[in-house]
């Protein structure tokens, strides 16, 4: 420990991989169709491949939460660590399920066909639009990740005192039921930001990926399902065929990034001080 922060392209890499992923992952039908030949083996690849996209994103922030780690960190450098986590998780967290709550209430008085059958009523539970959901689903991961980042101390203490041999018992506890996969996930990361091997290992990957990926990254996550679920639905209306369906979903996800790839260079460009809210300053 007693690191210096180091760039870490690899992880910007990873993480535009991991969104489009995702975005991919939601594309699919919400009922993958039985006996359908390839186009079923096709989606449920599809699902099978971007299974590890999600707790890939909980390594990398385990990774970077650590990175750069004094030797004996105090509680205030925790501290430091958590009220940065309000800004970069929380607000972005709060917005964004603002926004898919205001599309639900829109959506239920003009179109409510459009979003029919995902939700059903709970989105109307505020309990459920902020946190049992939350109301924009995707962002499990964001409240996962905001309550195992309240973890983070005892993360530090399991991965400083028995390394990987902490990881991997935390892996068969969790395997059994007994501990949250996002924690398992989460100190899978850290453990891989305190081996010196492994760290050296992702650091030293040189690639020229400018710092605005990130951003796009956080903001696609943030925004996409909403979208998603309304664009996959049209465009799975007008396939017409059961094999067209794969090029109905590839539309569907295509449609989507392009639009909030738009969204994003529009904001960057003439509401910046909008977008660093939305995205915690990425």
């Amino acid at each position: 420990m007693g690191k210096p922060v180091q760039n870490t392209p690899l992880v910007d890499l990873l993480k535009i991989l991991l969104t489009v992923g995702i975005v991919l992952r939601h594309s699919t039908p919400a009922d993958i169709p039985e006996g359908g030949g390839w186009v079923s083996l096709l989606f449920k690849g599809v699902v099978l491949v971007t299974e590890v996209c999600v707790p890939l994103f909980f390594v990398l922030s385990g990774f970077l939460f650590f990175l750069s780690t004094p030797e004996d960190p105090a509680a205030s450098w925790f501290a430091k660590k958590l009220g940065r986590r309000v800004h970069s998780l929380l607000i972005p967290y709060l917005i964004a399920n603002l926004f898919a709550l205001a599309c639900y209430a829109a959506a239920s008085h003009w179109y409510p066909q459009m979003l029919s059958g995902f939700l059903g009523e709970n989105w109307k539970d505020p309990l459920f639009a902020f946190w049992k959901g939350p109301v924009n689903l995707s962002l499990w991961f964001i409240r996962e990740l905001m309550l195992v980042s309240l973890l983070s101390p005892v993360v530090f203490l399991l991965v400083r005192y028995t390394r990987w041999w902490g990881v991997l018992v935390l892996g068969v506890l969790t395997y059994f039921g007994l501990t949250p996969a996002p924690w398992l996930w989460f100190s899978l990361g850290a453990m891989t930001a305190f081996d010196p091997r492994t760290r050296a290992l992702v650091c030293k990957v040189q690639l020229n990926i400018p710092p605005a990926w990130r951003g796009w990254c956080y903001f696609v996550y943030l925004y996409h399902y909403i979208p998603i679920l309304a664009v996959k639905k049209m465009a799975y209306a007008q396939a017409g065929s059961l094999w067209m369906q794969p090029m109905a979903g590839l539309a569907a996800a295509l449609t989507v990034l392009l639009l909030l790839s738009g969204a994003y260079l529009i904001l960057r460009r003439w509401l910046p001080r909008v977008l660093g809210l939305l995205i915690g300053g990425k």
